[in-house]
């Protein structure tokens, strides 16, 4: 839990990493009349690519990077899972999938929990790293 009341759980990756951020559009803590920009990335590669070893080399292992076989544009990541809690005070909030062009694709599951708190779930389904996240 993070000092102003949200708290983030990470779910499992393929590499066993996430970054997730978010930023508030007004450079303060993310609060009532705000509006935020959320971004989670993980591992990710280009279309096709492939890893032919896990070494570059006798006393070089690398087996998170290895060798990679090039592949071709898109590039694409992984998806991230991961869980967004809000305090009470910002139960009203909405969050949406924002696509490639930052239009709004669709809304993120949220749940009203039994404190009053708010739980938006991201999930790989959602096909994105952007989200924005909206307090009325």
């Amino acid at each position: 839990r993070f000092m102003d009341g949200m708290s983030l759980a990470v779910g499992k990756t393929t590499r066993d990493w996430a970054t997730v951020s978010l930023v508030s559009r007004f450079g303060k803590a993310f609060g009532p009349g705000d509006s935020a920009l959320i971004a989670a990335t993980s591992g990710g590669g280009f279309t096709g690519e492939e890893i032919v070893s896990d070494s570059w080399g006798e006393g070089f292992p690398d087996p998170v990077l290895g060798v990679r076989k090039a592949g071709r544009l898109p590039y694409l990541c992984e998806g991230v899972p991961f869980e967004l809690t809000l305090p009470k005070r910002l139960a009203r909030a909405c969050c949406r999938a924002l696509d490639p062009d930052g239009m709004a694709r669709c809304d993120v599951p949220r749940r009203i929990n039994a404190d009053g708190t708010v739980t938006f779930v991201f999930s790989p389904s959602l096909r994105t790293v952007w989200y924005s996240l909206v307090n009325p």
